[in-house]
This record gives C-alpha cells, sequence and structure tokens, in this order.
C-alpha cells in the first residue's frame, strides 16, 4: 500500500483562474493524498491593510475546504506603495517572504502537518521554502517565468537557485528539461496534458450565442495575453472576413481596439471550464496562434491537447513543443501558411468520410495518452521513490 503524503503546494495561479497544471494535478494528487492549496497572491495595496487589520476574522476566512483531502489557502502580500516610500524592493520582498512564511506556518501548525512534501510551481521561492519544515522540495518548472514581462530581472537567478537546491524537478517541455538539468540532476521531463474524459466527451452545445457565428468557426480558447500574435489574427480576419474567429478566455496586455473594424472577430472573454466542451463542439477549426519568442519556445501548450481531446482540427505557429506532432497538428512557419492550413483543414473536415474520421481518431489517441491522470500518477511515482530512499 502507498503511504499517504502531506502535501504543500505553492502554486502559481489561484485556484478560481484558468485551471491549469497546478489545479489539475493538485485535484487528482488530492484524491489519495492530502494537499494544502496556496493560492498565487496579488499585491494588496494600503488602504486595504487596515481593511485586514480591522477585520481580523477575515484572515481566518482565507482558508477554503475544496474537498475531503484539498485545502486552499489565500495568502496576503504587500504592494510596493504599501507603506509609502518607507521600504525599497528588496526590503518589501523579504518582508512579504517573511509574512508568507508566517501565514503558511500557521496553517500547517492548525492542519497538524510537521514536514509536508512541499511542491512550488513559483521560481523565487527559494528563500520561503527553505524556512518551512518539509520533508522533500520539488519544483514544477511549467514556464520560462523570465520571460513574462511581470516576472522581476533577478527572477532568472532566483530560479536557478530554486532548482539547485531542489530535491526533484519537474519540468514541462524539453527545453525546459535541458535547462534544469544543468543545474539538477534529478529533474524529470513530465509535459502537460488534458483532461480527457472531460473534453472528448462534446455536450450538446447550450451556448446560443457562440452558435449563432456564421459558420465557418475559428476557434482560440485560452489566455489572450501578450504572447498572442495580433497582427495573424488580424491578417487571416481580413482574408477570411466569411470566417468567424472566435476568442475564448481572460484578457492581458492586448489592445482589442485593434480589432474594432474587423466585425467576424468576436472575443467573448473568460468562460467557465466546466462550460469549455459546448464551445469546442461548434468550432470547426481550432488554432494556437503564438508569436515566437524565448517564453513561447518553451511552452508545452495545454490547449493543444485539449482541442485534440475534442478531435478538432488544429493549426499552429511554429513552437517547437508543437511541432513533435506535426501531422497530427498543422504547423505552419509564416502567416500566409497559417492561413492556407486553416483553408486546408477547413476543407478536410467539411464532409464525413472514413479519412476524416481516422483523423480524428488519431487527434484523440494523442490526447488519450497525455492525460492529467498519466502524469499525475508518473510524479507521484518519483515522489514515493525519493521518499522511500530518505527512509532507508
Amino acid at each position: 500500500m502507498t503511504p499517504k503524503i502531506d502535501l504543500l503546494c505553492l502554486s502559481s495561479t489561484r485556484w478560481d483562474y484558468i485551471w491549469q497544471r497546478p489545479q489539475q494535478m493538485m485535484s487528482r494528487i488530492a484524491r489519495e493524498h492530502r494537499v494544502i492549496y496556496i493560492d498565487h497572491v496579488y499585491p494588496i495595496a494600503r488602504q486595504e491593510i487596515f481593511q485586514l487589520l480591522n477585520n481580523l476574522p477575515l484572515l481566518k476566512n482565507r482558508m477554503e475546504q475544496i474537498s475531503e483531502n484539498l485545502i486552499r489557502f489565500s495568502l496576503v502580500e504587500f504592494s510596493s506603495d504599501a507603506f509609502g516610500s518607507n521600504l525599497d524592493p528588496a526590503s518589501m520582498n523579504e518582508l512579504n517572504r517573511l509574512v508568507k512564511t508566517i501565514f503558511i506556518k500557521a496553517v500547517l501548525k492548525e492542519l497538524n502537518i510537521e514536514e509536508p512534501v512541499i511542491w512550488t510551481c513559483l521560481p523565487n521561492s527559494r528563500a520561503m521554502v527553505e524556512k518551512i519544515p518539509h520533508r522533500l522540495v520539488c519544483y514544477d518548472c511549467v514556464d520560462d517565468f523570465a520571460s513574462f514581462s511581470w516576472w522581476p530581472p533577478e527572477t532568472k537567478v532566483e530560479e536557478i537557485e530554486l532548482i539547485e537546491a531542489a530535491d526533484i524537478v519537474f519540468a514541462t517541455a524539453n527545453s525546459l528539461f535541458e535547462r534544469c538539468q544543468t543545474h539538477n540532476i534529478s529533474t524529470y521531463l513530465v509535459p502537460n496534458a488534458a483532461d480527457y474524459e472531460h473534453f472528448s466527451c462534446l455536450p450538446e452545445p447550450k451556448s446560443d450565442l457562440i452558435k449563432a457565428f456564421p459558420k465557418p468557426i475559428i476557434g482560440y480558447i485560452g489566455a489572450f495575453y501578450e504572447w498572442i500574435d495580433v497582427e495573424l489574427l488580424l491578417k487571416i480576419a481580413k482574408a477570411h472576413p466569411e470566417w468567424s474567429l472566435v476568442i475564448i478566455g481572460p484578457i492581458h496586455g492586448i489592445d482589442t481596439a485593434l480589432f474594432s473594424n474587423c466585425p467576424n472577430v468576436y472575443i467573448m472573454g473568460p468562460r467557465d471550464y466546466l462550460d469549455l466542451p459546448q464551445y469546442l463542439d461548434v468550432i470547426d477549426v481550432c488554432m494556437i496562434p503564438f508569436i515566437l519568442n524565448e517564453l513561447t519556445f518553451n511552452t508545452n501548450p495545454i490547449k493543444m491537447y485539449e482541442y485534440l481531446a475534442a478531435g478538432k482540427p488544429v493549426v499552429s505557429t511554429d513552437l517547437p513543443e508543437v511541432r513533435r506532432y506535426d501531422g497530427i497538428i498543422k504547423v505552419a512557419r509564416s502567416h500566409n501558411e497559417f492561413i492556407a492550413k486553416l483553408e486546408e483543414a477547413l476543407r478536410e473536415n467539411r464532409k464525413t468520410t472514413p479519412i476524416k474520421q481516422k483523423n480524428i481518431d488519431e487527434r484523440k489517441q494523442v490526447a488519450r495518452e497525455n492525460n492529467w491522470d498519466i502524469r499525475c500518477a508518473q510524479s507521484l511515482a518519483i515522489i514515493q521513490e525519493y521518499l522511500s530512499m530518505l527512509q532507508v
């Protein structure tokens, strides 16, 4: 019988945000083990501090029981202006680490957990995790964080320190794996995946809004952030005004006014994760229109597996992690080729033929082989093996 573990997850995303790797992995680990999910925090401003101080029960209520074995806790982080101009950035970072550590220790004490397994998704968390008693530290390297515009310049150095200090490192992409392995030999490639059961059984769509869009529908589901190739989307919209380009997901760093002259582009914003299969069902071709830069070169897109689980044709820009499935996914190496691949995918998808069904089956098979249950089992096996060695 596999020994039960207590796992403390320092997540890079909130539990109630887009369902990504941390939520998918932790929800599965919690089926058999106890998980404390620490939400990624956003800084609170000066005026909010006094609200917290005057409402102490609010701090206690930051703990939420998600399921029998999974507890979510929301930390507090002070913004740079929280104390006026009295603290320099380095001192503010140190204060925030101290506050977070105090909160986490209090939560562990409340739950009678002495030495959890720490699973951190935060590249700058070494200084914090070393102050928390633990059995081992696992760093889940999910992205090239230093390439995100909102992470500070020192992130790259801090991440290397964490990789070197961690007992185990998981990496989602081959490039991340190679980079991490140069600093820690106990690095394992654990790519992203899809919830196959969720996305493979497409229900009858109940969204009248998306059903009303003119066909064919070219769809994107995911964060509409700075890594989206806006120029490419504008070219597609103008080359094929008869197509509907439907964008589903939260928006950040993109001026949506750029699409004001494109009546066939529908930017819908975020939708509930449970409803995404319904939207996928009415999309004719899915796309991954990422720009090519250091960030996307190191990305293993979750949406790639989710699209394939739904059996949908997929067209993507030339990302290394997508290129491995060239043939299953149509990979374009220029804007014009991207448009041509979309046209090709629509032609192939127009009629029900044995070849079309074969293509659907092949896509679903790739997704079936890359599901979160497999990834979770793989990761837990590595952690359990390491823990067993510690007991020898």
